[in-house]
């Protein structure tokens, strides 16, 4: 049968390249979504305070926000295979790093130094799509590297937590690390140059300007804004979400993998629906319901509870709402930015939403550590309050309701 889509018309060396990408993503988002679950566990052998745990994950996600901003100019310069190379080695290697850390203190180290090198994926794998890709397909490619990322959560979140299990919290890790070479060996033998893409070197100040035009902008400006307060307030719950069900509901690491790979099958269910109800309703109609939805779901999360599954079902809704927020925020996104900036903006704003989420998380240790975990639900809810009233009174409509 045709694929409308007509990814059977790419060249062959193209689509073998789109596989060892999705597996570079799959493994990059297993290996930062596994730490969630295993907090608990790193806790108990390491004994870090409850307090500290946060900081795995916003360490993680403070190292790469910093740097990402860095290795956007590096893979201008060296090339986009090259800089995947590199980031994929790199991370193979902090990630078998892990298996000789015993002390928090080394595991620490070795998450942020993953994040450090993570960022060369990410941001390579992005940048490579824009240019390897025709415009004609490059929608329905890059629909393929994403969803590794989600199925990451889906598959690989709950085998992570299995091989926790039967061994230590180090040993997904260092498996993960082995994927990396497989991806960095990959890349080598399969995934070329793009034709056409010569590496240039772009002067700081050229790059400076860029980052000033969008800055000074009341609109681009506000939609960072938007962004780092979602992933800050995303940040605030999820951190210590694991830690409320291993200690208030005594879920096992695996029953909490199983609830948080569940709800990423709402997240791809949601974010292709939400993205055809914005071109209907409008951009901001669909960002502000998915997080007003949010934000008062999360407040019923110590009733879940009290019922059989009760916050396995809380979370798949949430999340689906959370998709959904998210499918009109980056539509509104790329449609806000001129051509000539949109990948600067995106690189920008991707840097400065790590950096929130990496301080949300160090918050959420905070609040949970001081007052319970009652206290991050309330947070998240003034965050998602914030974040109605931004994108009503300061964002722009960038496409009218056509029903």
């Amino acid at each position: 049968m045709p694929d409308r889509s007509g990814a059977e018309q790419l060249p062959r060396h193209l689509l073998i390249a789109l596989g060892v990408l999705w597996l570079l993503m799959f493994t990059i988002r297993s290996q930062f979504i596994a730490i969630l679950p295993l907090l608990p566990a790193i806790g108990q052998e390491t004994g870090a305070s409850t307090a500290s745990l946060g900081w795995l994950v916003s360490g993680y996600a403070l190292a790469i926000g910093v740097t990402t901003l860095f290795w956007g100019p590096v893979s201008d310069r060296i090339g986009r295979r090259k800089i995947l190379i590199i980031g994929s080695a790199s991370v193979a290697a902090a990630l078998v790093l892990h298996g000789f850390m015993h002390s928090y203190a080394g595991f620490l180290i070795a998450r942020i130094v993953t994040g450090m090198v993570a960022g060369m994926c990410t941001s390579g794998i992005l940048a490579y799509m824009g240019d390897a890709f025709p415009a004609s397909r490059r929608g329905w490619a890059m629909g393929v590297v994403i969803s590794g990322f989600a199925f990451g959560q889906v598959a690989g979140l709950p085998l992570a937590t299995w091989m926790a299990e039967i061994h230590s919290f180090r040993t997904p890790f260092v498996a993960f690390g082995g994927l990396m070479v497989l991806c960095a060996v990959g890349i080598w033998l399969f995934v070329p140059q793009p034709e056409n893409v010569i590496p240039r070197r772009r002067p700081l100040s050229e790059l400076m300007a860029d980052y000033r035009h969008i800055l000074a902008s009341r609109e681009l400006g506000t939609a960072m804004v938007v962004g780092i307060l979602i992933l800050s307030g995303m940040s605030v719950y999820i951190t210590y979400l694991p830690i409320w069900m291993h200690d208030v509901l005594h879920m096992t690491p695996q029953q909490t993998a199983w609830t948080f790979s569940l709800a990423a099958i709402a997240i791809l269910v949601a974010a292709p629906r939400a993205g055809r109800l914005s071109d209907r309703i409008g951009r901001r109609w669909v960002i502000a319901g998915g997080t007003a939805a949010v934000g008062v779901l999360v407040l019923l999360t110590p009733l879940a509870g009290l019922f059989p599954y009760g916050i396995t079902v809380l979370y798949f809704v949430m999340m689906g709402c959370g998709s959904s927020r998210a499918s009109g925020f980056r539509t509104l996104q790329t449609e806000l930015v001129p051509d000539a900036f949109r990948g600067q903006y995106l690189s920008l704003g991707n840097a400065f939403e790590q950096l929130g989420f990496g301080l949300g998380s160090a918050l959420a240790g905070l609040l949970y550590g001081s007052f319970g975990f009652f206290a991050n639900c309330v947070s998240v809810s003034i965050f998602s309050a914030i974040v109605v009233v931004f994108v009503f009174l300061r964002l722009p409509e960038t496409r009218s309701a056509s029903a």
